[in-house]
């Protein structure tokens, strides 16, 4: 009986120290639902969301630099009927930079790019923009540590 409640006493003991282990060596992260995404909301201390107007006529700041961003996603809305195009750092031209598409009767999501330290495109500069035809609203979601 004494051999038994030991055996026992072991095994508990041992599964109590894995859970341990496990939990140190894979911790749990959550998402927000809101800031759709591939950065975590945990990893911001600021979130804004704005929603920013961009004309034909001159390139224009949509994001400010900021060495403390976590994540920002430019979102071009589904209902979009003119290209934008973006540029890293200097002026947005038409022929240059990232191409934000049209949206179309089939189109399902809204085309975006993710720029920041907690993404592949780890870019913390200004961004600008510049629309094909008259103007466009673009969602911006910045995320600051």
């Amino acid at each position: 009986m004494k051999t038994a409640l030991y055996y026992l006493g072991t095994l508990a003991i041992g599964i109590i120290m894995a859970t341990i282990i496990f939990a140190i060596a894979f911790p749990q992260r959550t998402e927000s639902q809101g800031l759709q995404g591939g950065a975590n909301a945990s990893d911001c201390s600021i979130v804004s969301s704005s929603y920013v107007t961009v004309g034909a006529g001159a390139s224009s700041q949509i994001l400010a630099a900021s060495s403390r961003r976590a994540y920002a996603v430019i979102e071009q809305p589904l209902a979009a009927t003119n290209t934008v195009a973006l540029n890293f750092g200097s002026a947005a031209t038409l022929t240059s930079g990232i191409i934000l598409s049209a949206g179309s009767a089939s189109t399902t999501d809204p085309d975006r790019i993710e720029v920041g330290l907690n993404t592949p495109f780890a870019y913390t500069g200004a961004v600008n923009a510049i629309t094909t035809i008259g103007s466009t609203t673009l969602r911006v979601i910045d995320c600051k540590y």
